[in-house]
């Protein structure tokens, strides 16, 4: 359980989930245009409404996200992860030009992971006053936020002033029985690995050592145990044959994770520690050479005593 909670912080710290990229738009489903921007959906969803001052809601139901295209990951357009993306596209309002658009800027909370992240609006124009948003979404996601949930929220100050002048809300509901699974784009590309119930979404040959982003730094927290363990590999969980890290993966398969433990190689320590034990028995030491410096003037005495005595006869 330690194992699984650690693996979904380590999964929040690292996971952006909104973030902008060039990519190919599909055809908008709807278009939402506020006094504060223009907002449209530009991957399955068939709901996109204003549901508040320059509030714009987009959600997902069990079809939109089962429609959802699997992509491999990406650097060029910043997409790290195998996985499922929502897009849609935030255009400035006319009061953002060449002067001022250095002020504007947006903010984004993600739900599952809990982080939040402010960025320039310039810093990640796709064209003029424009841009592309994607927000990820896996099986993970679902199977940890359930049938309804906010996935994420967006807030865009244009004149930097503090305030909220456009809200971008992404929302899933009715979800029940949900399966993001493969399509067109991705058919014949995938292979669906779970390991101790964390999935993870490979192309056909690829290795576990050739994740990056995201599932790399999924796939490394679970290979951390308890203090005590060593990690030993990953393991088919019907036959318990080893998989290893470097082997090609052309099949769906479960594995888990083996550990064993290992003995401390902490030594204990012999130095005498403070305490009152120590104090008593220095106390003592101390009463001790006291007493024999006591009886060595007095036997020394004594010596010349009867020294004296003995010359005065």
């Amino acid at each position: 359980m330690k194992k699984k909670l650690f693996l979904f912080i380590v999964f929040a710290l690292v996971s952006c989930v909104v973030f902008s990229s060039k990519n190919t738009v599909y055809a908008a489903q709807e278009v939402d245009t506020t006094s504060n921007g223009k907002v449209t959906d530009i991957t399955t969803s068939n709901k996109i409404e204003k549901t508040g001052d320059n509030v714009v809601t987009i959600t997902y139901t069990k079809a939109e996200l089962e429609a959802l295209k699997w992509s491999t990951s990406n650097k060029n357009i910043g997409r790290d992860t195998n996985g499922w993306w929502i897009g849609y596209k935030v255009t400035a309002p006319s009061s953002v030009t060449s002067d001022n658009i250095d002020k504007a800027v947006y903010n984004t909370k993600v739900t599952f992971s809990g982080s939040n992240v402010t960025k320039k609006f310039k810093d990640v124009l796709d064209g003029n006053y424009f841009c592309n948003f994607w927000a990820f979404i896996d099986n993970n996601v679902i199977n940890k936020l359930g049938t309804d949930f906010t996935l994420s929220t967006t807030t865009f100050d244009w004149n930097g002033d503090n305030t909220n002048d456009l809200t971008v809300i992404i929302k899933v509901t009715n979800a029940e029985g949900v399966r993001l699974k493969e399509n067109a784009d991705g058919d014949g590309k995938m292979v669906n690995v779970i390991i101790d119930d964390v999935e993870f979404d490979i192309e056909k040959g690829k290795t576990l050592a050739s994740m990056e982003g995201l599932y790399k730094t999924m796939l490394e927290s679970l290979k951390k145990g308890e203090p005590d363990e060593k990690f030993l590999g990953f393991f088919r969980k019907f036959n318990g044959v080893e998989l290893k890290e470097t082997d090609p993966i052309n099949e769906y398969m479960v594995l888990v994770t083996k550990f064993e433990k290992v003995q401390s190689t902490v030594k204990e320590d012999s130095t005498p520690q403070t305490g009152s034990e120590n104090n008593n028995m220095s106390k003592m030491m101390s009463v001790i050479g006291v007493l024999a410096i006591i009886s060595v003037v007095a036997t020394i005495s004594i010596l010349l005593k009867k020294r004296y005595f003995t010359q005065n006869r």
